[in-house]
């Protein structure tokens, strides 16, 4: 289940939630997120395109296959989080935390990966673009 992180109080209310607890997209947005605690959360094929994750903790989470063109997942930690064959096209990265990360077949098209950590991370990518390439 998600948690409030400090911080999210300039974050909208939200209303509706999916089946696991954590804030839904409303308007085709999901405005939850900064600082969430989703350590541990099955993210299997979520929709979370747009989503504002900056410092949110997805450690060990599970996203295979996941939609998250265009997220912000500055300063995220998604070490040892499974992000094989998610869509992370021109995804924001910057600083995130992807040690142990399972990468494989995962869309990173033109995503900033500037500062990001990769020790350990499993690199067999589908596509990365060559200026933000790991």
């Amino acid at each position: 289940m998600a948690t409030r992180g400090e911080g999210n109080q300039r974050l909208r209310p939200m209303t509706e939630r999916c089946e696991h607890g954590i804030p839904a997209a409303v308007d085709g947005h999901f405005y939850a997120g900064i600082g969430e605690n989703f350590s541990g959360a099955d993210l299997n094929r979520a929709n979370l395109t747009g989503a504002n994750l900056t410092e949110a903790n997805l450690f060990s989470a599970t996203l295979h296959g996941a939609n998250l063109p265009g997220a912000n997942l500055t300063r995220a930690r998604l070490f040892d989080a499974d992000l094989s064959g998610v869509e992370m096209s021109r995804a924001n990265l910057i600083g995130a935390d992807l040690s142990g990360a399972d990468l494989t077949r995962a869309d990173l098209a033109y995503a900033d990966l500037t500062d990001a950590h990769l020790t350990r991370a499993h690199r067999m990518v589908k596509h990365v673009s060559p200026s933000t390439g790991p």
